[in-house]
């Protein structure tokens, strides 16, 4: 997802909160080093030297570990956060063309989430390993290995549908529908794209009856009401891209429609996504049935994070 909100929304505790006086006399070493690691894994990331800081903050989660223990607060808020960050700093990286720091960095994230090293009562670790499968199908997709970023989606989508906790569970099957439509599965793409739709809509009606919760959902790290209508024009752009596959132009057609309706009632003319809709509705209008006409879709995630 755009994971920024969510990750802003997760703060770190300083590590000597809640330990004895004892524990604080006898690791005062540690605590330092706890400190200065995660201070530099900071002055690390604002230099955009990601795979540097994220070493940083494994050597301070591995003491927080030590002093305060596996099933401390803080210790598993600071895996949470270090996740997320990881994640965001390998969208950052694939976006820069560093594939290779790309890749080291989600395969940190997935490993902070595996079920063999992640603490036992650590109730974030599938949707975060969710999360960072579906980090990991876009690398791939953006290295043009389908295969791999398939199995990734179909990781996180089942993790999703055992543990209900995924961070965006719209967005993932954005994702998915974009590998499906890639590897000619267009009819399974477009019904992977309703279902993100029908999450949307939901998601749309829970922020309307509640006014409170649309007014925190940016600091809670969930979804604003821009970001389910940017969303929404995906969805229907790219419904449109599949049932033009197949080759179904009324489906198809309406689908654009809703799409360019959103982007312009909601993100206004000055949105790159309602530029976007405008080009295809051209595109559209272009198109004859039975003539086969590019209809690139429009990629959902991830989206490298404003810092």
């Amino acid at each position: 997802p755009a994971l920024r909100p969510a990750l802003d929304a997760v703060q770190v505790p300083d590590v000597r909160q809640g330990l004895s006086d004892d524990v604080l006399e006898r690791e005062a070493s540690g605590l330092r080093t706890v400190e200065a690691r995660e201070a530099q894994a900071a002055t690390d990331e604002s230099a955009k030297r990601y795979v540097q800081a994220a070493e940083c903050l494994e050597e301070a989660l591995q003491l927080r570990k030590k002093i305060a223990g596996d099933a401390a607060a803080g210790t598993q808020t600071a895996i949470e956060r270090a996740c997320l960050l990881f994640n965001v700093w390998g969208a950052s990286c694939l976006a820069a063309g560093q594939t290779t720091a790309a890749l080291e960095l989600l395969k940190r994230a997935e490993a902070l989430t595996d079920a063999e090293t992640a603490p036992r009562n650590f109730r974030r670790r599938s949707g975060l390993r969710s999360t960072t499968f579906c980090s990991l199908c876009c690398y791939f997709r953006a290295r043009g290995k389908l295969n791999a970023a398939l199995q990734f989606a179909e990781k996180a989508l089942r993790l999703d549908l055992q543990h209900k906790d995924a961070l965006d569970p719209a967005r993932l099957r954005l994702n998915y529908a974009a590998i499906l439509g890639a590897t000619a599965r267009h009819a399974e793409a477009a019904e992977a794209l309703e279902e993100a739709v029908g999450l949307l809509r939901e998601e749309e009606r829970r922020l309307s009856e509640a006014p409170a919760a649309a007014a925190s959902a940016h600091s809670g790290g969930q979804l604003t009401q821009e970001q389910i209508s940017a969303s929404l024009v995906v969805a229907y752009h790219n419904l449109w891209v599949e049932h033009s596959r197949l080759a179904n132009w009324t489906g198809a057609t309406e689908n654009l429609l809703r799409a360019a309706n959103i982007a312009k009632q909601r993100l206004g003319d000055g949105h790159p996504l309602t530029a976007k809709m405008e080009a295809s509705l051209v595109s559209n209008e272009e198109r004859a049935p039975g003539r086969e006409v590019e209809t690139p879709r429009v990629q959902a995630w991830p989206r490298p994070a404003s810092h």
